[in-house]
């Protein structure tokens, strides 16, 4: 092929691809490896397509092995304060000042520096939880890389999310939804007469299978994240809007976790702050909490929330920021609906609002409820 010929990825393509296409490329790229659409401006990614426009011809792409290693190696940190080295110091620290026989499961978010950091955490501690996880995908690896091994399973365990963390969450519930199933195929003639099952592979796979520590991790793994999965359903779907949700779902999210882990406060903290981290300044804003207000299926069963100054505070903020200089309609809205609204005066004391916000599925949506 002559170097500096565009290199054609569909049979159909034109020897000169235009712009649209290699859109299309890129976008049908994104849309299966499920990237958040945002990732598109991303400062790294720009900087990227510019450096393929300038190498295209001779340009290779790296292999998943340059990007878990050397890649991944050359990559500075920002500050030494947030390198991996620095976490696992201080992780290990304190590990080393509870006691490694305290500890169940180390977790961060998917930051470069805390998986480089987790990765040492591993080496030195092979013990913590996040081998839940690592074993799970082990199993399903080695099961889908031979089709021998895939169909003694004959059912797909893997399922895709739009998140990797959904993927996780997914891949575990099915995992446990077909344990009985897995167990039996493990321990069969099939199994024993398989090639694959006598490699180092195949051996590690029949011991997750049948270690109940591995088990009894996944169902800890599902009762701790359930909640969060289920806030992050509400959000993906489209059947209502989420926002007057969202505030006070997480509130539940916090407490179940906790109960999920016994208020086991060493196990349910780190988990805690990392929601609570993630949803500062993006979920608990004025927006947020004045939409929790408005939002008959709490309000009406919880008028209490009225008293609070920090709501009230956002609820005077959001009017203000809606209607700005308009002093008669902020005065109306604050004055006058509000009142209403607490009092469940006119349409809000109607029967049928009542008995739409007693239950709170896919056909209930606080917006209707309040224009009704």
């Amino acid at each position: 092929m002559r170097v500096g010929t565009p290199v054609c990825l569909e049979g159909n393509f034109e020897s000169r691809c235009p712009a649209a296409q290699v859109d299309q490329c890129l976008a049908r790229w994104a849309y299966e490896a499920c990237i958040p659409f945002h990732a598109i401006d991303n400062d790294n990614f720009k900087t990227f397509v510019e450096a393929v426009g300038q190498f295209s011809p001779i340009y290779q792409r790296p292999s998943q092995y340059d990007l878990r290693e050397p890649l991944l190696k050359e990559e500075e940190c920002s500050s030494e304060e947030h390198t991996g080295e620095y976490n696992f110091e201080y992780v290990d620290k304190c590990i080393k000042e509870i006691g490694p026989q305290n500890v169940v499961q180390v977790v961060t978010d998917n930051a470069s520096n805390n998986m480089a950091a987790v990765t040492k955490m591993l080496e030195k501690r092979p013990h913590m939880f996040k081998g839940v996880i690592e074993k799970a995908k082990a199993f399903t690896i080695f099961i889908y890389a031979h089709h021998k091994t895939l169909a003694l399973m004959r059912k797909d365990i893997v399922r895709p999310g739009v998140i990797r963390f959904a993927t996780s969450f997914l891949t575990l519930q099915s995992l446990v939804d077909k344990k009985k199933d897995l167990r039996i195929m493990v321990t069969s003639d099939e199994w024993e007469q398989c090639k694959h099952s006598k490699s180092t592979k195949g051996k590690v796979a029949y011991a997750i299978m049948v270690n109940a520590q591995f088990w009894n991790g996944v169902s800890l793994c599902l009762r701790a994240f359930e909640p969060l999965f289920k806030v992050l359903r509400l959000v993906d779907g489209d059947k209502k809007p989420s926002m007057g949700f969202l505030y006070e779902e997480l509130q539940k999210v916090r407490n179940e976790i906790k109960e999920a882990l016994k208020n086991n406060e060493p196990n349910y903290r780190p988990i805690i702050q990392i929601i609570d981290e993630k949803a500062h300044d993006r979920l608990d804003g004025p927006l947020h909490l004045a939409a929790d207000f408005l939002n008959p299926f709490y309000f009406f069963k919880d008028p209490s929330i009225q008293h609070d100054s920090l709501v009230l505070d956002t609820m005077f903020t959001c009017v203000e920021k809606f209607f700005p200089d308009d002093f008669e309609v902020q005065n109306r809205v604050i004055n006058i609906e509000m009142p209403k609204y607490k009092k469940k005066d006119g349409g809000f004391g109607r029967h049928l609002a009542e008995i739409g916000c007693v239950q709170n599925d896919d056909n209930y949506d606080p917006g209707m409820i309040l224009i009704e």
